[in-house]
């Protein structure tokens, strides 16, 4: 049995950023989510606490909003929520930055000054969860053969072949979802 899901923004003891009500709706009006409806309550929550531990494993721009190392006494267990100095952290005439998910110009604050998770970031975990499943089923997934250095294969009389440059070991949507947050040029974490 997993883990209880904890979503609370900015919390010492949080383990997620999305929970499986959420994602449900989100996959819900989609094709090829099968194997998200149809898995257990037990496979959705462990497969949604694998990608929040596979996300947070990667560089984001900016740092934690609630850190040990910046003062806080509250210390935040997830990468998310963040703040960032402009002309640093990120610079200072970025359009793609400039999206409705970053009110005010801030990432991790909506209008009325309270921490929120962007919804980028939580897309991209319900994304990443689902790629999970659908490895999981033993469907092909792409993102998976890549990071194992698959550069072609092929299931009875139809093969696919892959370019060079895996693409890690996150779902194309996922990574998509998450790269203008990330920090060029390292992007995982290593111990």
């Amino acid at each position: 049995m997993p883990s209880e899901i904890v979503t609370t923004v900015g919390g010492s003891t949080s383990n997620s950023y999305a929970t499986v009500a959420e994602t449900t709706t989100y996959l819900g009006d989609r094709l090829g989510t099968s194997n998200w409806t149809n898995a257990s309550a037990d496979e959705k929550a462990q497969a949604l606490l694998q990608a929040a531990v596979q996300i947070d494993m990667y560089k984001f721009l900016g740092q934690k909003r609630y850190d040990v190392a910046q003062g806080n006494s509250n210390y935040q267990s997830m990468k998310w929520p963040r703040t960032f100095n402009v002309g640093y952290d990120l610079p200072i005439e970025t359009p793609q930055y400039n999206n409705t998910s970053f009110p005010n110009g801030h990432w991790s604050f909506d209008s009325d000054s309270n921490p929120i998770i962007p919804t980028e970031i939580k897309r991209a975990q319900m994304e990443q969860a689902l790629s999970l499943l659908k490895n999981q089923g033993g469907q092909v997934d792409r993102a998976s053969l890549r990071a194992q250095g698959v550069t072609s294969f092929q299931l009875g009389g139809y093969g696919e072949s892959f370019g060079k440059g895996g693409q890690g070991f996150l779902s194309p949507e996922a990574r998509t979802l998450l790269s203008p947050f990330l920090k060029h040029g390292a992007e995982i974490a290593r111990a």
